[in-house]
């Protein structure tokens, strides 16, 4: 009889320090949990809503999908997940099909500020196998020297603290950019420095100096980046005409 009264006790003792409940706190009903240090805290928040994109580029893009086998999609707004890495193309029913990003090519996006070129990742990881954790690089500049945006998405994780009530219950996505130059077949990272940059084109080292100085650029910013890579390619076409 002591035995089966020791069971029961423990049993119940069980079931008060691990069974959820409720407490009325000023009205207002909130779960608790009471831990095994018989200590009770509030339940940890769940998870909301991813906040950021994870679309390479956020709006509808309207151009020309060159494919693998050299067909190509044109005239369907598209955008491309990279989470699902697929390619979302609406048709002319507002409904929505997908294509496998390494079924694509090529990307020929017409946008107010130009064409934009998107080239699958796939094309340069046998010279470069720093290219092996992306699916689309942009093609900012092409001639003697080419500059390429390698574009990843990257997760900032929720880390919301239950016992300080602080901190984010969302994850967070955005698009990572990482500029690199390819010159005389050899891969080059640059930085969005000054020094980074005329390092890449070192041997134009004062002409670009000297632009880079003369139009006041901050290369800070991609598109001077960009104008400093096509003035030196344009060095090269003139030594070469």
């Amino acid at each position: 009889m002591k035995h089966l009264l020791l069971i029961a006790s423990a049993i119940f003792l069980f079931n008060n320090i691990f069974a959820q409940s409720t407490i009325n706190n000023k009205g207002k009903y909130q779960n608790i949990y009471i831990n095994s240090h018989g200590m009770t805290t509030n339940l940890p928040k769940q998870k909301t809503e991813p906040k950021g994109s994870v679309y390479m580029v956020d709006d509808w893009m309207n151009g020309t999908i060159l494919l693998k086998d050299s067909s190509y999609i044109s005239g369907y707004p598209f955008k491309y997940n990279m989470r699902s890495k697929y390619l979302e193309i609406k048709d002319d029913t507002d409904s929505i099909k997908v294509l496998y990003f390494a079924k694509v090519d090529l990307i020929f996006s017409q946008t107010v500020f130009g064409n934009e070129i998107y080239e699958n990742c796939t094309n340069y990881i046998m010279q470069f196998p720093e290219f092996s954790d992306c699916e689309f690089v942009q093609v900012l500049a092409f001639g003697h020297a080419t500059l390429l945006d390698k574009l990843t998405l990257e997760m900032i994780e929720a880390n919301y603290n239950t016992a300080v009530d602080a901190g984010e219950t969302s994850d967070t996505y955005f698009v990572k950019h990482n500029y690199y130059i390819i010159k005389n077949n050899q891969l080059i990272k640059i930085k969005k420095s000054k020094s980074s940059i005329v390092k890449a084109l070192s041997d134009k080292e004062e002409e670009v100096k000297n632009y880079i100085k003369l139009n006041k650029l901050n290369l800070r910013e991609t598109q001077n980046i960009v104008s400093v890579v096509k003035f030196y390619n344009s060095l090269h076409e003139e030594k070469t005409n």
